[in-house]
């Protein structure tokens, strides 16, 4: 199911769920990234067959033998005396229009608002299950059923035979691919369906592969598909890849696949399965699961993980991102800023304070215990491995034991301070609502508008290129530098970025690993090594993060982090999806649509 805005799950949706999200940190254990819910939580059935599903509306739906749960914080459950067809359930679908349809083992419930309405068997011209629902570009609905596929205009049902072209009568699932393209999953093969002709696909096409359930197509464009007891098949460049259990796959009975974290994900009979292109791994009870026979999974785009098991229902925060809020122990949901300290611990910065996270309970600081102000602006771990907090009545410094505030009165050029920066030299800058301020342990000295070719004392980000030059980003007047390049001495050189404000006005800096020193702007531009590249129309606020690591440095303006890898920066969406540039590519040609969109940008 390919709608905008989704992914493919086993039989569903998943869609964008807006929210802040912090990096889980790597202390915490796999145990603990592993929740579990069941009939005593408010699940309808532990045995939840038919998988698990999200609307547009963030609720997750959870298919199970007894009806099906819907879950949005709360549990509401509906089975035959709501007016469900059978309880027994196997797919939940969302259309354009919101409406929820759901297939039963004995036929099809559409859930309108508040109205309920199920198709009698006869008139679908069914007597087995529904095991998938889809919509096409003009709006059908179709459904795999185990007497064949039906597609429903709005007016009527009509049945798929031999002589539409389909290669089998017995239909288990289907999904929409890349260009409109329709595949429908039998037990002898599969079809492709064009909008006019079917192109089919046998058992000898597929080295054998058979009781084939459902598939989707990835971000590569590959399309998979998964069997009850042959295990996967990928199609890529007109080729069929058979991989079963002698390959690495947990099992060869297959419920579901999903695709996060760069990898292709399947439920098995035994296990949660990842294949990353080369390498198979597989999670078990043993790394936390609820239940080895997992029967469903859904990624939400924020990186929660849902299984659908014979033991309960089980969520998985350890895959790409687990969000923290003000119920967590955050003092705000508005986090400006984040970091790690000597001991490993997060940090996040608020406009109500500042919070420690130790892998699993928060701890909340705030002027009372010593910080000069609750209004954090930003975070930064130096090389004395203390850190420094930017707020509006001054900057704060914290070695883990002790609080040491600094304000105007000590040399500051002003109290609102908005980002801070380590210089070569291990000389500490501030970039302040009156000028830039450098402190080199002992004195203070402060440089402005007035004293010097600064463009603007309205400091928002800093920086320092390679060849030792500080780079100094505020919101000048129409006509002026935006951005300013100190050298030492008299050496000031004020730089336009870009044809307009927008793309012009700085807001974040980060020398890269290479030497690069690039920049996020409010239109979403960077530039790198002398060279602007477009890459969305996004703003980005906020400061970066620098991962520490051999092989990645990242970037990250506002809410996501984009990741420096070989001279390049690749693509990372914070959701299910994640795509690597591996060479120089023209990134103007690239354009975002979902999501949260992150930056595209190459060095020279």
């Amino acid at each position: 199911m390919n709608f905008p805005y989704v992914t493919k799950a086993r039989d569903g949706l998943s869609y964008a769920l807006l929210a802040w999200v912090l990096i889980l940190s790597a202390a915490e254990s796999r145990a603990q990234l592993w929740q579990t819910w069941t009939t005593a939580d408010g699940l309808v059935d532990n045995q939840v067959f038919g998988g698990v599903f999200q609307t547009r509306d963030g609720a997750l739906w959870f298919a199970t033998r007894e009806g099906v749960s819907r879950y949005d914080g709360g549990w509401q459950t509906f089975t035959e005396d709501d007016g469900l067809s059978h309880n027994d359930v196997y797919c939940v679908f969302e259309d354009r229009d919101a409406v929820i349809w759901i297939g039963t083992r004995r036929s099809l419930t559409r859930i309108d608002g508040d109205s309920t309405y199920t198709f009698p068997p006869d008139g679908l011209g069914i007597s087995s299950r529904v095991y998938e629902i889809e919509q096409t570009a003009n709006g059908d609905i179709w459904i795999a059923t185990g007497n064949g596929p039906r597609v429903f205009d709005g007016r009527r049902w009509r049945k798929i035979t031999f002589e539409d072209g389909i290669v089998s009568d017995w239909s288990n699932g289907l999904f929409l691919a890349q260009g409109g393209t329709l595949w429908l999953a039998t037990d002898h093969g599969v079809g492709r369906f064009d909008g006019s002709v079917w192109e089919n696909f046998t058992s000898d096409d597929l080295h054998g592969f058979y009781d084939i359930l459902d598939g989707m197509q990835t971000t590569d464009g590959s399309i998979w598909f998964y069997s009850k007891s042959s295990g996967v098949i990928r199609y890529r460049d007109s080729e069929w890849q058979h991989f079963t259990r002698d390959d690495g796959l947990g099992d060869n009975w297959v419920s579901g696949m999903f695709e996060a974290d760069g990898a292709v994900w399947f439920a098995t009979d035994r296990g949660l399965s990842r294949f990353d292109g080369a390498t198979w791994t597989t999670l078990t009870e043993a790394d936390g699961l609820a239940d080895d026979e997992v029967h469903g999974a859904l990624v939400s785009p924020s990186g929660i993980v849902w299984l659908a098991t014979n033991s309960g229902v089980s969520q998985y925060n350890g895959l790409l991102w687990h969000r923290y809020g003000v119920a967590d122990g955050l003092p705000d949901d508005l986090v400006r800023g984040i970091a790690e300290d000597v001991q490993g611990r997060l940090w996040a910065g608020t406009r109500s304070g500042a919070a420690r996270f130790d892998g699993r309970n928060w701890q909340a600081f705030s002027r009372a215990d010593g910080l000069v102000s609750d209004n954090v602006a930003a975070i930064r771990r130096l090389s004395d491995d203390a850190l420094w907090f930017a707020t509006d009545s001054g900057v704060s410094r914290f070695d883990g034991e002790t609080w040491v505030n600094y304000t105007s009165a000590d040399g500051l050029a002003a109290d609102v301070v908005r980002d801070i920066y380590e210089a070569d030299d291990g000389s500490i800058w501030f970039a302040t609502d009156g000028g830039v301020t450098r402190y080199d342990g002992n004195a203070f000295e402060t440089f402005t508008s007035e004293n010097t070719d600064l463009g603007d004392n309205l400091t928002v980000a800093l920086g320092q290129s390679a060849d030792g030059a500080m780079w100094f980003a505020g919101f000048a007047a129409l006509g002026k530098s935006l951005t300013t390049r100190w050298g030492g001495g008299n050496d000031w050189v004020p730089y336009w970025l870009g044809e307009s404000v927008k793309e012009s006005q700085v807001v974040s800096m980060l020398r890269a690993r290479d030497g690069g020193l690039w920049f996020g702007t409010w239109d979403g531009y960077i530039a790198g090594h002398g060279t602007l590249f477009h890459t969305s129309s996004r703003s980005y606020f906020g400061g970066y993060k620098e991962e520490e690591s051999d092989t990645n440095s990242g970037l990250g303006f506002g809410l996501g982090y984009r990741y420096l890898v070989n001279e390049h920066i690749a693509l990372r969406l914070e959701g299910a999806f994640q795509h690597w540039f591996d060479e120089e590519v023209d990134l103007r040609e690239y354009s975002l649509r979902v999501g949260f969109a992150t930056v595209l940008a190459t060095g020279d």
